[in-house]
């Protein structure tokens, strides 16, 4: 084993490291679990290598490791768990080998170098404030079988350009709340959309809704979903047939611009 790394009594489990000024971390095959807190801090660390025994990673493991760069998620991983990855400051590419199910809470919150995340089709859960103040974060491709995005989920995104929602069902409080270079959505024909939810997103040019029924089939919970400025200034692109029902929508009726698409 590597004497540096520090273990639980049966060797499987990786629960802290006795120098956190190392630069370089290799944890051995046959390792399962990686314990809670086991690398919390290790702020010199910029490369880790996990083999792919590794199956459970645990909450805090990499949180305030700051220089680290790179990661690879190995295949039995199938949760994130809450501020793994938090303040992992130089983290730009993390590439996920396993069917991951969920990412929770704050897992790679304040992430500022994390550039883009290529989800797998299995993840269906991303809980609130997941890629919160992750400023480099340019694009993000949501898997179809993902139905929820929860509060404050990527809040403070400030270079998300584009987010399809074509497959989403619900939309947390500020969910995108002050993604400031946030140009254009896609949303779904039927969806539940909560309080600010796009709040500080002034940038917003289109919007793109597919719902043949803006009444029935979207719920809006709250308000100031939308800014003033993208009432004004964006264009809402509805389908065929519709668009006098978001003319008279008690929200959708604020868009200025109101145009058909054919979906």
């Amino acid at each position: 084993m590597t004497d540096y790394l520090l273990y639980d009594n049966n060797g499987k489990t990786v629960i802290g490291v006795s120098d956190k000024e190392m630069s370089y971390i290799d944890i051995p095959y046959g390792v399962t679990e990686i314990a809670n807190i086991a690398f919390l801090g290790c702020i010199n660390v910029e490369s880790i290598d996990i083999p792919e025994t590794v199956i459970c990673i645990g909450e805090h493991a990499f949180r305030d490791c700051q220089k680290l760069k790179y990661l690879i998620i190995p295949p039995g991983v199938k949760e994130i768990k809450e501020y793994t990855f938090d303040k992992c400051a130089s983290l730009e590419e993390v590439i996920i080998k396993s069917e991951l199910e969920v990412i929770e809470n704050a897992a790679f919150n304040e992430c500022t170098s994390l550039q883009s995340i290529n989800l797998p089709s299995s993840c269906r859960f991303i809980e609130q404030f997941a890629f919160c103040g992750c400023n480099s974060l340019r694009k993000i491709n949501l898997p179809e079988g993902l139905i929820e995005i929860e509060k404050g989920t990527f809040a403070d995104c400030n270079s998300l350009v584009e987010i399809d929602l074509s497959n989403v069902l619900h939309i947390g409080r500020g969910a995108f709340e002050c993604c400031r270079k946030l140009e254009s959505i896609i949303l779904p024909d039927t969806f539940e959309i909560s309080l600010y939810a796009f709040d500080g997103c002034d940038e917003i040019k289109s919007i793109y809704i597919k719902s043949l029924d803006p009444i029935g089939s979207i719920t809006m919970r709250g308000g100031g979903f939308f800014t003033k400025n993208v009432y004004k200034n964006a264009t809402l692109f509805v389908p065929p047939g519709t668009r006098r029902e978001y003319r008279n929508h008690p929200v959708f009726s604020n868009f200025t611009r109101i145009e058909v698409f054919d979906f």
